[in-house]
């Protein structure tokens, strides 16, 4: 029997307390153990690694965006362990630029979204002392 991959869509009974919530109740309400930490974790850890594709290309001035967006779903997930932290943080001085803001990415110029994406990274990563080096 083949498996499904672990991000496919559940087939879920319709009596299963997930596929029966209504939208007004919050995520809190959801049996943790439910939840497959370890695949999320994966696919994101994959997600980044995984250089060699159109996405990854036309995706470059967004990237500092989702780095936070990836390590904040890792650190809700309490899997910030499975990213080497160093080599992010080193990427992220190289987007800084002379005027103190950050790019999307290496060489593109300084923005307020990127630059409170790069804060928020250094928050997220107890590295505040980053923004002002």
């Amino acid at each position: 029997r083949a498996r499904a991959p672990p991000f496919a869509m559940s087939s879920a009974p319709v009596d299963d307390p997930i596929s029966s919530r209504d939208a007004g109740r919050d995520a809190s309400s959801l049996d943790a153990s439910v939840l497959t930490t370890n695949h999320h974790a994966s696919f994101i850890r994959r997600s980044s690694e995984d250089r060699d594709t159109v996405e990854f290309v036309l995706t470059e001035h967004l990237r500092m965006s989702g780095v936070y967006w990836g390590l904040t779903a890792l650190d809700l997930l309490g899997r910030l362990d499975v990213m080497e932290i160093e080599p992010i943080l080193n990427w992220l001085q190289q987007c800084k630029q002379t005027n103190g803001g950050y790019g999307g990415g290496v060489g593109h110029d300084a923005h307020v979204l990127y630059t409170l994406s790069a804060v928020q990274i250094c928050c997220l990563l107890d590295r505040l002392g980053l923004i002002d080096a």
